[in-house]
């Protein structure tokens, strides 16, 4: 635009219209950013689901591999000794450190809780006290052994040569279809896993 003022010319310049942004330039809007973060929020919790359960599921099956393992060492000791120790005899290691477990009378048991677990196995059939890996009483998630002459249900007649059992943290666990006690009481209303041999 052209303005005429006694001798002079003054000149006014148009602004520049503001390019729109073209494809191939830098920089994201902020709607474009906030759905980006959305995304990669989601992907992000799915992966912790994930997480969490292969870590659920590797707890279980150490669980599973330690109670096998446990059996093996226990028919190894009995191929010894001609016996399946109780933690109430004299002389063994650590003893009954849960007394009336789970509230039943007379349920003596050795467990992992004080780190001392089935010690008369160690050195000889296994190298270490095998140990859960939570190892806490509530949620009940230890290893837990009754030796011989034990009832899981004390007056039922149903007696064990011994019995090592386990909480499992899945209890959709397909190894607890092949648990001794699969027909027997839960720890608390939660399924284990037990190896043992019914007298």
């Amino acid at each position: 635009m052209l303005l005429k003022s006694k001798s002079k010319f003054i000149f006014f310049k148009r602004r520049p219209k503001k390019p729109s942004r073209q494809r191939g330039q830098n920089g994201f809007t902020l709607m474009e950013l906030m759905v980006v973060i959305s995304i990669i929020s989601f992907l992000a919790s799915l992966l912790l689901v994930d997480v969490k359960n292969a870590q659920l599921n590797a707890r279980d099956a150490k669980r599973i591999a330690d109670l096998n393992n446990l059996a093996t060492a226990m028919e190894l000791y009995y191929s010894d000794n001609q016996v399946y120790p109780n933690c109430a005899d004299s002389g063994y290691p650590g003893g009954c450190d849960l007394i009336n477990f789970n509230g039943v009378n007379g349920s003596d048991i050795d467990s992992s809780l004080d780190g001392e677990f089935m010690h008369f196995l160690v050195p000889k059939y296994i190298s270490k006290d095998a140990i859960d890996p939570l190892n806490t009483l509530s949620p009940p998630y230890f290893y837990g052994y009754a030796g011989h002459d034990s009832e899981l249900v004390i007056g039922s007649g149903v007696k064990y040569s011994y019995l090592i059992g386990a909480v499992l943290e899945n209890p959709n666990n397909p190894a607890l279809k092949n648990s001794v006690t699969v027909n027997s009481p839960q720890f608390n209303g939660v399924p284990y896993y037990a190896v043992g041999m019914i007298q």
